[in-house]
């Protein structure tokens, strides 16, 4: 729930780089912010993200705030957090991540709390924050100023959450991702924009290999297709259901092509296709905060599917806020709880 700090130490700086500070590396255990594990695609994605380093070595970025925008499960958090991982030489001072839970069920993560927790990351004693979100705010830059820094604030609802939270030095580089477009800091803050879509077929197709190869014999190429065409080519819903496939390896892929057919109610009911009306923007929300749940429980990163809370499948929790009702829905999220479950 707190600041995910990542020291120079920690993410194999080069020899003579300086850490986040000698207060930051004894204030404490703090969680690392790990990539996705087997990440793999988004080559296009990850590209532009590189040109933003272009030029030599202690050069300033040349953006300073990079939006990545998208819908709930199209993969920005785990294109973030892979991109952070590979670019973190680039970064000897180290890098901060903090989510700030724009789309939670609770309220949102507000600057005043972003900068209690960021501060001590960065050296500043607990009880030296200031309570006024301006002075926080400017405390926070000049503890920047001098330093290379890659910044991630992750799931931000709106620009003013973020804006106090944007380092004043031109030396580094803050990754925002949203659900929204975010169009004030482009405006306002010189921010680009990066829009991130589903994945295309052979990518969605790569995708669901990297997950099942292993654990079941080797799919047909069209069997696949088909499946990445019923995720929609969401990467959650691709994991999701190369989940269900590994986890069972002598159930042949069409059967399983066959049950999401029958279902789609329910992906739909979920969020897992592009959310029109409310009752699916609800069902969108619940879900995500499920995930994001089940994902801060399981350090090893997704390696399973089960999205419970006190025994209860979070499977049902969305099929309610959706109002799916009928056994077309039940069946497959049944199915799908049981697989997760393995």
């Amino acid at each position: 729930m707190g600041v995910r700090v990542i020291g120079a130490e920690r993410i194999g700086a080069r020899e003579g780089t300086r850490p986040l500070g000698r207060r930051a590396r004894n204030a404490g255990p703090t969680p690392t912010a790990q990539p996705w594990p087997g990440f793999v695609n988004r080559a296009g994605e990850t590209e532009q993200l590189d040109a933003v380093l272009r030029g030599r070595d202690g050069e300033p970025p040349l953006v300073s705030v990079r939006v990545i925008a998208g819908t709930a499960g199209v993969g920005k958090s785990s294109l973030a957090l892979h991109w952070a991982h590979r670019v973190r030489d680039r970064f000897p001072d180290g890098q901060l991540h903090i989510n700030l839970r724009g789309y939670d069920p609770g309220q949102p993560v507000t600057a005043r709390e972003a900068l209690r927790r960021l501060l001590p990351a960065l050296g500043v004693p607990p009880d030296a924050v200031p309570t006024d979100v301006d002075a926080a705010a400017a405390l926070y830059r000049s503890q920047l100023a001098d330093r290379r820094v890659l910044v991630v604030l992750d799931n931000a609802a709106t620009a003013s959450q973020i804006r106090p939270l944007l380092p004043g030095s031109g030396r580094c580089l803050t990754i925002v991702t949203s659900r929204n477009r975010l169009s004030g800091l482009a405006i306002r803050d010189g921010a680009h924009r990066l829009t991130l879509g589903t994945l295309p077929e052979d990518e969605a197709v790569a995708l669901l290999r990297a997950v099942t190869t292993g654990f079941r014999p080797k799919d047909d190429e069209q069997a696949l297709a088909e499946l990445s065409r019923l995720c929609a080519r969401l990467p959650l819903a691709l994991r999701i259901a190369a989940e269900r496939a590994a986890s069972h390896p002598h159930m042949r892929l069409e059967e399983l092509i066959a049950e999401l057919r029958d279902g789609s109610a329910l992906w739909d009911a979920l969020g897992l296709l592009e959310p029109r009306g409310r009752r699916l923007a609800e069902a969108e929300r619940a879900f995500g905060a499920a995930l994001e749940r089940f994902r801060e429980a399981n350090d090893a990163g997704w390696q399973a599917v089960v999205l419970a809370n006190r025994g209860r499948a979070r499977w049902e929790a969305a099929r309610l806020v959706a109002g799916f009702d009928d056994a077309r829905a039940v069946a497959p999220r049944a199915r799908l709880g049981r697989a997760a479950r393995g």
